[in-house]
């Protein structure tokens, strides 16, 4: 009987490896949420992802695969920050996590390629980050600065800094729904669009707080910055052996 069990976990454990191919993965991420913005934010690769994935190949044409990867996210909040008027202030910030993707996917087999789409929900813990914020001039600066004190943020960052998470949410997670096709089952090249759960910034308590400590200009830049997702679109390219 222990030799049956025994047997039987070999033939099993055999089957998986059979089945699962180990996978490199690198690409470009772009924090927009629109296509032509993205492949612009791609000309300057400056946010990225890379790590390692593992491939369990499924009956009918499903797959899971796992990963621990690296991502470098991006986030400008200009944009967002609509109810500054004429105020021209850009934020920009670098945050890199260490992420644990689980890719569920559904292809079909054509000759040798095949296409697929898949859900792909994620967490992730941050390990470096830096940040900066610039205003056109010295008065919409300090506005800037007041602001972010109000928020309890501190925006300008680097690596460096022993407070540099003062402020700051360091769990992510979340879900991206994405499609790509698969080549001699070798390579694989998709695209994904993340929705972020999580905020960039911890939250300030109560909206009262905010617009006390500053104008009603620097309430909506903390409520921007408070508000903060990493949502966006991604492209990956995989390898696998």
């Amino acid at each position: 009987m222990k030799k049956l069990i025994l047997t039987a976990l070999a033939a099993a454990v055999f089957a998986i490896n059979a089945n699962a191919q180990l996978g490199l993965v690198g690409g470009m991420n772009s924090m927009s949420t629109d296509i032509e913005s993205a492949i612009s934010t791609y000309k300057s690769i400056d946010t990225y992802h890379a790590g390692i994935v593992y491939k369990l190949n499924l009956p009918l044409g499903f797959s899971i695969q796992p990963g621990v990867v690296y991502n470098m996210k991006g986030q400008a909040l200009e944009s967002q920050i609509k109810d500054l008027g004429n105020y021209k202030i850009n934020v920009s910030m670098k945050t890199g996590y260490l992420q644990v993707p689980v890719r569920v996917a559904w292809g079909f087999k054509l000759a040798f390629f095949e296409p697929f789409v898949f859900v792909e929900p994620y967490a992730g813990y941050a390990v470096t980050t830096e940040s900066k914020a610039e205003a056109q001039n010295t008065a919409e600066q300090v506005l800037l600065e007041t602001a972010a004190n109000a928020a309890g943020v501190k925006l300008n960052t680097s690596n460096s800094d022993s407070d540099k998470w003062a402020g700051r949410d360091r769990l992510e997670y979340g879900v991206s729904l994405g499609a790509g096709i698969e080549l001699f089952d070798k390579l694989a090249v998709s695209a994904k669009y993340i929705w972020d759960m999580g905020n960039y910034f911890t939250q300030v308590d109560g909206e009262a707080s905010v617009k006390d400590q500053a104008s009603a200009a620097a309430g909506a830049m903390c409520n921007a910055v408070k508000n903060n997702k990493c949502s966006g679109i991604s492209a990956s390219l995989i390898l696998y052996f």
